[in-house]
């Protein structure tokens, strides 16, 4: 079984660059057209159009769970499916699943388990 360093290597030369793309839904930054009855829906019609045309020219993919966390188990639910949509295409997956990590991933790890809008209802101290 070939390793990720070597599926890399592969990749990069097939296309001639190493190019990966963040996959970090931020809604307000989704043109009007993908926007559906939700945020998960929303988010999956916009990824899933970008996946269909730009798989021929990228190597890697990296989704950043935590902003897919905070729409709960439907925003895991289009993550799980954008992975298996990128693997698909023959695209390598990174998934971007540091703690502890900038403001704004933070704060989706905030938003998806300690807001009371959280998907889990779990204590939180104040």
């Amino acid at each position: 079984m070939e390793n990720f360093a070597d599926k890399l290597t592969t990749r990069t030369r097939e296309l001639g660059h190493p190019l990966c793309i963040g996959l970090d839904p931020y809604l307000d930054l989704i043109p009007a057209e993908f926007h559906g009855q939700s945020e998960p829906e929303t988010v999956r019609n916009f990824f899933s159009a970008f996946l269909d045309l730009a798989s021929d020219k990228i190597s890697i993919v990296k989704p950043q769970i935590s902003l897919f966390e905070r729409m709960g188990i439907p925003g895991l639910e289009v993550l799980q499916g954008l992975i298996e949509q990128a693997k698909s295409r023959g695209l390598l997956v990174l998934l971007d699943a540091k703690r502890g990590d900038i403001g704004e991933t933070a704060r989706g790890y905030a938003e998806a388990y300690l807001a009371s809008s959280g998907f889990l209802d779990v204590e939180s101290y104040n």
